[in-house]
């Protein structure tokens, strides 16, 4: 005879994010498993789900947990459709028993990308089929902001060897620190050491680094470069690059990192610096409402998705995925972490920010954790693990106000004026099918 086990299932409310699955979640029942609150349910949505009349299950029992989510396709939109039709992409012709793996590969951008933005059901093209190729952002050139990031955010670690009558209060002074700091650094549950053992007893935060780099940008050596080549290309005297790099002739080896001075008050360097982070290009107030509208449009298909660090789709996705699938639809290829997310485009101060750049944050460890797409006005969306989902905040909030790390532009210029020409047809067509109804009573009065 088959025991039978009652397991109480926690009651949640029922709620759109109860829906966040792109495929059935099915679920075998374990004993002691509380199933509604581990999958943010609802016991009235599993019986009804499993055509239950009581909470009686078994160990070993399947249970739909989840029915399967459909993302909304986006309507026929103009935009999209003019965007897909443009020239801003490069076409493809599939030849036959092609896959769209191998087309990928050729063109090197991922499968998802271009899966995407030809809205191709499956990962399968047919022969004869035409298929737009997807933008992949340059990475950064000539801003190091990784090897500038490392630099600003060096640590120095400091050990201890246990000794025999060593304790942690001992220990704790000695190094005028705390024995819950301690704890903390090496995972202890309890105050038991032992002769020995190897501790973690401080973690020190090197200052005043990024003071080096003030007035500064980094240039990695490249396979052909001199240092007169680097010279002319900053218009900086040779006799100033060696003095600042401690060079003490002029030979320079491949991968060397060299600071470049950058002045805005000096008019020989202006035009590079902006050239480097600062775009110069702008949108009037409509446009970028116009723009932001179309972003969270694209956003708002996963809004019954859940936050979970890792998440490639199935219901689930993380701040970068999130990013990653919105600029799909645009046509742009990013990558999949926000760590290579934050290698590509240009950089942008906050006060230039346009809809559409990644603003990213560093909210754990020593590189980019965290991205997000401006929507302006200070506002912009992400995947928010707090939220558990799709969330709009603003920059100004404390906790993004003191983790913000910066932003970066992957829509080019071609974009941005692609979408000013479709602004301005769709405002001459409208115009014109305006004053083509206005007409037979202009007739009429006269």
């Amino acid at each position: 005879m088959v025991t039978l086990l009652f397991i109480v299932l926690l009651f949640l409310p029922i709620n759109a994010l109860g829906k966040t699955s792109s495929s059935p979640v099915y679920y075998r029942v374990k004993r002691g498993y509380k199933i509604a609150r581990k999958f943010h349910t609802s016991i009235k949505s599993i019986k009804k789900l499993n055509h239950l009349h009581s909470n009686i299950i078994h160990p070993g029992q399947r249970l739909l947990v989840r029915e399967p989510l459909k993302i909304t396709p986006l309507s026929r939109d103009p935009f999209f459709e003019s965007l897909m039709n443009s020239s801003l992409f490069k076409t493809y012709l599939v030849k036959r028993r092609e896959p769209l793996y191998k087309i990928a590969k050729k063109f090197g951008v991922s499968l998802l990308g271009l899966k995407n933005f030809n809205d191709l059901p499956t990962y399968y093209a047919k022969p004869g089929e035409i298929l737009k190729i997807p933008i992949r952002p340059k990475p950064s050139k000539n801003l190091d902001f990784f090897k500038k990031l490392e630099f600003c955010h060096k640590i120095q670690r400091v050990y201890y060897r246990v000794k025999r009558g060593d304790s942690l209060y001992k220990i704790a002074r000695k190094f005028h620190t705390s024995i819950k700091s301690i704890k903390k650094l090496n995972h202890l549950h309890s105050n038991i050491i032992h002769p020995g053992q190897r501790l973690l007893v401080r973690v020190i935060k090197v200052k005043n680094r990024c003071e080096e780099l003030a007035g500064y940008i980094l240039h990695t050596v490249e396979k052909g470069e001199t240092l007169l080549k680097i010279s002319q290309e900053y218009k900086v005297p040779i006799w100033k690059l060696r003095r600042i790099n401690h060079l003490y002739g002029n030979k320079i080896v491949i991968g060397e990192t060299l600071k470049i001075p950058v002045s805005v008050n000096d008019d020989t360097l202006a035009d590079r610096f902006k050239h480097f982070c600062c775009p110069d290009f702008e949108l009037d107030s409509i446009e970028k409402t116009e723009l932001s509208k179309k972003l969270w449009e694209v956003a708002e298909r996963y809004k019954y998705y859940r936050y979970k660090f890792g998440g490639n789709g199935n219901g689930y996705l993380d701040c970068s995925m999130f990013v990653k699938l919105v600029f799909d639809k645009f046509g742009i290829d990013l990558p999949r972490t926000a760590r290579k997310q934050f290698m590509l485009g240009k950089k942008v101060y906050k006060g230039q920010l346009l809809p559409g750049d990644l603003v990213f944050f560093l909210t754990r460890g020593r590189y980019p954790s965290h991205v997000g797409i401006y929507l302006g006005n200070g506002k912009f969306m992400h995947f928010s693990p707090a939220h558990r989902g799709l969330a709009v905040n603003s920059l100004n909030e404390p906790y993004f106000k003191r983790h913000y790390l910066g932003a970066k532009r992957v829509f080019s210029p071609e974009f941005y004026i692609f979408f000013r020409s479709f602004l301005t047809e769709l405002k001459n067509s409208n115009s014109t099918s305006k004053e083509t109804a206005e007409a037979p009573s202009i007739k009429g009065n006269s």
